[in-house]
């Protein structure tokens, strides 16, 4: 039996009550920026769960990653090939998790990615959903992480001084 939109939203908004995050129903919002939307929920900040009318067979999840100035213009510093290997390992990671991405960038400055997921609207149920949130959640994580060491050692060197001091177990 097939799910009219709103009864997939109304499963979608119980599923996302059973955790302890903020989220916010902004399906009139957005439909100003895209009719095809039936109806958006973005979560945490970082996360938005989508119905678009164009594309009745799944819904899709959306992690956006937006770069700081700092880290924009450090991204210029990098040399060609290791610029190359940033792209090509991000690549290679959020792929092999079963994910898409895309990226809005001027030459070697990115301003945001995008990693997208989806659930088939057939299979929508809640550890489905969660599998797919999840992963999306830990690659965007991921990424974000390998962003900010990378592009962070471009602009300021680390000093071994401020930690060969440290000792984590006193």
């Amino acid at each position: 039996m097939t799910k009219r939109p709103e009864q997939l939203k109304n499963m979608v908004e119980d599923y996302i009550k059973t955790t302890t995050l903020k989220y916010e129903d902004t399906t009139k919002k957005s439909q100003k920026l895209d009719p095809r939307i039936q109806w958006q929920f973005v979560i945490a900040k970082f996360l938005t769960i989508t119905k678009m009318s164009h594309r009745d067979d799944r819904i899709i999840l959306n992690y956006g990653l937006k770069f700081s100035p700092e880290h924009q213009n450090a991204s210029k510093n990098l040399s060609n090939e290791e610029w190359t290997d940033f792209v090509q390992d991000m690549n290679q990671f959020i792929l092999l998790q079963g994910l898409t991405y895309q990226y809005d960038s001027k030459e070697k400055e990115i301003n945001t990615i995008l990693i997208s997921g989806w659930v088939d609207v057939e299979e929508l149920n809640r550890p489905n959903l969660f599998k797919v949130w999840d992963a999306i959640n830990s690659t965007g994580t991921h990424i974000n992480h390998k962003i900010h060491s990378k592009l962070s050692q471009t602009f300021k060197p680390s000093d071994v001084s401020d930690t060969s001091d440290i000792d984590m177990y006193k």
